[in-house]
């Protein structure tokens, strides 16, 4: 039997009409698939493809035993250089200024000069900061000068003495090793004579380090 349009009304007809148009939906789904793939770089898909193989196989052949046993063995050596140089630094010595006597060159020592003459002199085997004190006086009542030179460069702060009595005068400078520290003289006066004595060295002479980082 057929409605007034001339369509079967039978259900099994309908039904059929269903799946058809369930069918071109999925037809036409398709269609849009087929046209995004279309439009896909599959070249550049498979470079970055073969690309993370790559990579897989060498993270797969990573020697990750041998890599430790380096990591082991470095960190021996690292332990051994630091054992080296800890030694090193218990024989350094270094000198911190103190009122604590080290060296004395006590000899009186004089010299007739108008300009800055060497008059005493002391080798030094260390570093550090020394305090440096000499006693200077001249027989005159015109003044004479006094100043600490090293190795041949003054470095002292300069001095002046203008009665017969001795006047100690002391600063703290740094002094590296194999440095000689020097009392250099003048006089105003011709033929005056300036004198020193007592180039003495203090501080403490320290061996004992500890290595924060």
């Amino acid at each position: 039997m057929s409605n007034f349009f001339g369509i079967s009304d039978k259900p099994e007809i309908a039904a059929a009409v269903v799946k058809i148009d369930a069918n071109k939906t999925v037809i036409d789904e398709n269609k849009v698939i087929l046209a995004d793939l279309h439009d896909t770089d599959l070249p550049a898909i498979n470079t970055k493809l073969t690309t993370l193989d790559t990579v897989a196989d060498n993270i797969r052949n990573i020697d990750v035993p041998n890599i430790q046993t380096n990591i082991n063995t470095n960190e021996t050596k690292i332990d051994a250089n630091k054992t080296v140089i800890d030694n090193i630094l218990s024989t350094i010595n270094y000198v911190y200024p103190s009122d604590d006597v080290l060296h004395t060159n006590a000899s009186e020592q004089g010299l007739a000069s108008l300009v800055y003459g060497k008059l005493k002199e002391t080798f030094v085997n260390v570093d550090g900061i020394i305090r440096i004190s000499f006693d200077l006086r001249t027989p005159d009542v015109v003044t004479c000068y006094g100043k600490i030179y090293i190795n041949g460069v003054a470095v002292g702060i300069e001095r002046s003495q203008s009665d017969n009595g001795w006047q100690t005068y002391t600063e703290d400078l740094l002094i590296l090793k194999g440095d000689a520290i020097q009392i250099y003289v003048m006089h105003t006066d011709v033929g005056r004579w300036t004198y020193v004595q007592n180039l003495v060295l203090k501080g403490v002479l320290s061996t004992s380090f500890e290595i924060i980082s």
